[in-house]
Order: structure tokens, then C-alpha cells, then sequence
């Protein structure tokens, strides 16, 4: 888990509530095994997995997510792409 870009953790304690992978230094594929490895030491880790890049590869996000590797443990159920505009807005949004 140390390894990943971004990890918001719940407020007063040690516990990962989302992790972000970041493509601009991150591959999206290699994003993924990441999340799928930290899925596979802990499963019962109740956490949300995003991985974040531009636009344009979102087909490419969804391609890799649809693995069978990904389908089997579930990562696919639990992993969203959110788009750079996406946290440009919300930074918006965040300081008027």
C-alpha cells in the first residue's frame, strides 16, 4: 500500500477509506495490479479503489478493469475511473 499514490484515510484513525492511482505516474495497468494485490493480502479491506486520468482512456481503464483477473476478486465491482476535469472541478467547487 505504500506504493500508492493517494490514500485517504477515515478521520481519527489509521484506516484506508480510498486509494487513488494517479496515471500521470502510475500506468493504469499497473494501477490496477496494485489495487488487486492490496485486494488479495486483504479482503476484507472496506475501501474504494479509483484510478485517475485523462478522459481519453477511460476505454483503456475499462478495457484492463474487465480482465479476468480483475472479475474474479471482485476489483471491478469496487474500482471507478474518475477523469482529471473531474478533480479540477471538484477543486473548484472545494475553493470557490
Amino acid at each position: 500500500m505504500k506504493e500508492v499514490d493517494v490514500i485517504w484515510f477515515q478521520k481519527a484513525s489509521n484506516t484506508p477509506k480510498a486509494l487513488f492511482e494517479v496515471e500521470h505516474s502510475t500506468p493504469i495497468y499497473s494501477g490496477l495490479l496494485r489495487f488487486n494485490d492490496i485486494t488479495l493480502v486483504d479482503p476484507a479491506l472496506d475501501t474504494r479503489f479509483t484510478i485517475v486520468a485523462a478522459e481519453n482512456r477511460r476505454p483503456t481503464f475499462v478495457k484492463h478493469l474487465n480482465r479476468p483477473t480483475f472479475k474474479t476478486n471482485g476489483l471491478n465491482e469496487n474500482c471507478t475511473f474518475l477523469g482529471y476535469g473531474n478533480v479540477l472541478e471538484w477543486h473548484h467547487r472545494l475553493n470557490g
